[in-house]
């Protein structure tokens, strides 16, 4: 693959682009968003989003906090 850059002056290069990226940084593990934001609910043992105030399985009320 090949791209085309203008450099100051108007002088044009053709690059050739690698294929393999250089990182700078190490790749972070996946996160798995969803799973941090649900917790179990004691009284019915089903996942419910960790800010519910209230099962909407079963209506128990849940503590934020916890």
């Amino acid at each position: 693959m090949y791209e085309k850059f203008a450099f100051p002056g108007g002088v044009r290069a053709t690059l050739e682009v690698m294929s393999k990226r250089i990182r700078i940084f190490r790749r972070r593990e996946q996160d798995d968003l969803l799973e941090r934001s649900m917790r179990t609910c004691p009284g019915c043992r089903r996942d419910v989003h960790v800010f519910a105030a209230a099962c909407r399985h079963c209506a128990r009320q849940l503590d934020i906090a916890s």
